[in-house]
């Protein structure tokens, strides 16, 4: 009893302790915060322990009338593997770049917070806000990272209703920075890069004389091996130390940074929208001139400065080291708190500097309730705890100190931090996700940041300049791939062009050829309106690819795929309807009249019909499907231009069952009429079909295909075998008749007409019989209520273009009155009905 009495209690502190725990959790609100540059591991617990007393000594919980919570701010812990992947994706395609694997591992790491619920909030850089942001969508790349924008895994705040004097503070550009179709984050601070000086103490006196005594040594072996030691190559630079700076770039979003702001600052490019500014990343000049210039303004070697951190010259700097330093403006709050040196602070060379902002965006995956959650993250944004940050963090606040007279917090911020809003008023910020792209076909700031710093990097300690251009031209100059295609391989070009080019005359000429022998007796049975139509389709499929030079828009490419359908069914409906008029033909009682339903003009009505079915149902499907812009991007040595849309496979199953439906319909119809088709040669028209087809799919599926390495030659050849496998379907189809009327110079058809009647057969033109069984019989009984199978306005009998086939019928009709008479007369003599066979039904019309 006294152990059952242990157990028990021992369940019960468990279940209290997991209580607690859940209460814990329920009243805990987990930030993901990035690590700052300097001193993050004191930072961290400092920032929790200061900004959970605002809270509390505010009296916020009753104030917004939230439970009291604990607000825990944490750091990422990114996992080594990721990143690799994408590496070895790019050594494979485009090994010349070099990826830049430590920021895919932290990506993927907020990534992987944001698609769980591990954490509620997270203040995040504008550079990541919408870093995947583009109009035109790198998927081999985004794939790595999430399949989806990853703007969907934020909470929209415009869902609930914003308080105008909540973020009425706010400068109105920061804030509009944080919308994208939706308001989805909330400014929370921002930064921005300046220089650092302080005076000269006792120590670097010291210093700067060793140095001169130093520049004495005649022996330069001696004084290079002096000044590459590192523990005094940061204190003997050159006698004018005044002209030197420690810049630390071993962080690659710095020197991507400062790779931008030297060309706005030194090569005096004005604006982005500068013609200028974008030939400048295509030039060797400007990576030598930035080499130059960071070897000149540091007195080091590049090497050192590349592999140097901010925290390194900060510290020494502030140990007294050097004199001047590139940091954060938010630095100089502990640098003032320091009390052996005096610093100074002033702008970049043009006040030309890249402005990081940061916000507050909610994680839609979260747990917790969204309303506590966005009234959590207005009053982390407010205007009390900007000042409140500002005071002990030296962040800085983001308001718009253009109204900082009107308003008593931003005049008491400005008060107290009187340099940092001189230096706002006077800096010219440059956004260096819009730095680095050209327009919005550019890539994603996502595909540039992976690659362009780090390949900046290995280019400037090996003067491979040409790398690094075409890392920027693959992230930035966008173009269809004809055009790419066009640009890059002109004797190719050439030759397709040709090739191109005599085959569509051909193909004009014998559309020409069909339509002006339409009424030719050897013409007559392949249907010449019909057949052209087929052979038009296949001269627009061959000029189709010239689409892809205007693939810039959604409505061209939803054109070009309505386009794509309406060429298939204007090839392959004709052909169907030829054979099916056969047939039809073949299978259907032998009566005059029918052959109305089988002239051309009445099928054409078809075909029409279907087309526009086609076209419209294309249209509507098309047309509420989200179109995008697709690129292979710097994932290959080039970025040209394709598209899709969302739901583009179940297009492609609809769009393949049609066909297939399509194909063994015909399949079905040649089978059935196996007989005369074998006789009259129809099987060309199987063999069309399948030459076609396959043609086709390795037209669409390989060519312009950038996953082959040789994909132009490929391209090239696959589009040359094309081309010419549309003169073979044309040949099967009507080939052998034009053969045979242009080696005739005069058509003898006609003044033979009467002599050569016998040799027409009526399967072409009407039905011989209905099968049911090989031996099956017909009857050609007398229809007692027509007594003239020849209506006065049948369109058929009165068509001058049906003149054989007119001739033929009225042949047979002559005949059949025979067969009548003779019926009659041996129903006379006790016979009740003159029975027919399908054997000498083909002895009688042939």
């Amino acid at each position: 009893m006294q152990n059952l009495s242990k157990i028990a209690t021992s369940i019960f502190y468990f279940l209290v302790l997991i209580i607690i725990k859940i209460n814990a959790e329920d009243n805990t609100i987990k930030v993901l915060i990035n690590k700052p540059d300097i001193n993050s591991e004191q930072y961290l617990e400092k920032y929790n322990s200061l900004i959970n007393q605002y809270f509390v000594s505010e009296d916020l919980f009753n104030k917004i009338n939230i439970p009291p919570i604990n607000i825990t701010f944490a750091y990422c812990s990114p996992v080594q593997n990721d990143g690799l992947n994408l590496e070895r994706y790019y050594k494979i395609f485009n090994k010349n770049l070099i990826v830049d694997v430590e920021y895919a591992r932290k990506l993927n790491c907020t990534l992987r917070e944001l698609k769980n619920s591990n954490y509620d909030l997270m203040i995040v850089d504008d550079s990541f806000l919408f870093v995947d942001k583009t109009s035109v969508k790198n998927p081999w790349v985004s794939n790595f990272f999430s399949n989806v924008e990853i703007q969907t895994f934020y909470l929209n705040f415009d869902q609930y209703k914003l308080n105008k004097t909540d973020i009425s503070h706010h400068y109105e550009k920061i804030f509009d920075d944080g919308y994208n179709e939706g308001q989805y984050g909330l400014p929370y601070e921002l930064d921005f890069d300046v220089l650092y000086n302080q005076k000269l103490s006792n120590n670097m006196k010291s210093l700067k004389l060793e140095k001169r005594i130093l520049n004495n040594i005649k022996s330069v072996g001696l004084l290079s091996k002096i000044l590459n030691e590192k523990h005094i190559s940061r204190s003997l630079k050159s006698d004018n130390v005044n002209d030197h700076m420690d810049i630390g770039l071993s962080d690659n979003d710095d020197l991507m940074n400062s790779l931008v702001e030297f060309i706005k600052n030194h090569l005096n490019i004005e604006e982005n929208k500068d013609s200028k500014y974008f030939t400048k990343f295509y030039t060797d000049e400007v990576y030598s001139s930035f080499k130059d210039y960071l070897m000149e303004k540091t007195g080091v070697s590049l090497n050192e400065t590349l592999n140097t951190s901010v925290e390194d010259i900060y510290q020494s700097f502030i140990s007294g080291k050097t004199k001047v330093f590139k940091g954060k403006a938010s630095y100089l709050h502990e640098l003032k708190e320091l009390k052996n040196i005096t610093v100074s602070i002033k702008n970049m060379p043009k006040n030309y500097t890249v402005v990081k902002e940061k916000y507050v965006i909610i994680n839609k995956n979260t747990k917790k309730d969204k309303d506590l959650l966005v009234r959590i993250a207005l009053q982390l944004t407010s205007k009390k705890m900007q000042l409140y940050r500002a005071k002990h963090f030296g962040s800085i606040p983001t308001f718009d100190l253009d109204k900082v007279n009107n308003d008593e917090e931003r005049h008491q911020y400005c008060s107290t931090n009187s340099d940092i809003c001189d230096l706002l008023q006077e800096i010219r910020p440059i956004n260096i996700k819009k730095a680095i792209r050209k327009n919005k076909f550019s890539g994603s700031y996502l595909e540039a940041r992976i690659i362009l710093p780090s390949t900046l990097r290995e280019i400037l300690l090996t003067n491979n300049y040409t790398t690094i251009i075409g890392a920027f031209l693959a992230t930035n100059e966008s173009m269809p791939f004809m055009a790419y295609f066009f640009g890059n391989n002109l004797y190719l070009v050439i030759t397709l062009a040709v090739t191109i080019i005599i085959v569509e005359i051909i193909l004009i000429t014998v559309v020409i050829l069909l339509l002006k022998n339409k009424n030719h007796s050897h013409l007559k049975p392949i249907s010449p309106t019909l057949s052209s139509l087929s052979i038009l389709g296949m001269s627009m499929n061959i000029l189709y690819p010239i689409l892809y030079f205007f693939l810039y828009s959604n409505t061209l490419c939803r054109i070009s795929y309505i386009f794509k359908l309406f060429i298939g069914n204007m090839i392959l409906l004709p052909i169907f309807v030829i054979i099916f008029r056969i047939f039809y033909i073949y299978n259907n009682v032998s009566k005059v009249y029918i052959g109305k339903k089988i002239n051309d003009r009445y099928l054409i009505k078809y075909i029409v019909i279907i087309l526009v079915t086609c076209f419209s149902c294309s249209i509507i499907y098309i047309s509420f499907n989200k179109i995008i812009i697709l690129t292979s991007g710097s994932l290959f040595p080039h970025r040209y231009l394709f598209c899709t849309f969302i739901n583009t496979e179940s297009y492609r199953i609809v769009y393949n069952i049609y066909y297939i439906i399509f194909v063994i319909a015909i399949l079905v119809m040649l089978v059935e009429t196996i007989k005369v088709s074998k006789k009259y040669s129809l099987l060309k028209y199987a063999y069309f079909i399948v030459i076609y087809y396959v043609s086709t799919y390795i037209y669409d599926t390989y060519t312009y295909n950038y996953n082959y390495r040789e994909y132009i030659l490929l391209t090239f050849s696959i589009s040359c075998i094309y081309t010419l496998s549309c003169l073979c379907c044309i040949y099967l189809l009507v080939g052998p008749q034009l053969i045979n009327i242009l080696k005739k110079k005069k058509d003898k058809s006609t003044i033979d007409e009467e002599n050569n009647i016998d040799n027409i057969n009526i399967v072409d033109f009407i039905p011989s019989v209905n099968e049911v069984s090989f031996n099956r019989t017909v009857s050609f009984v007398r229809d007692k209520s027509k007594n003239n199978i020849f209506e006065e306005d049948d369109p058929i009998a009165n068509n001058p273009n049906n003149y054989f086939f007119n001739k033929t019928l009225q042949r047979l009709s002559s005949q059949q009155q025979q067969q009548q008479q003779q019926q009659e007369d041996y129903e006379i003599n006790g016979s009740k009905e003159f029975i027919l066979t399908k054997k000498d039904l083909d002895k009688f019309i042939n």
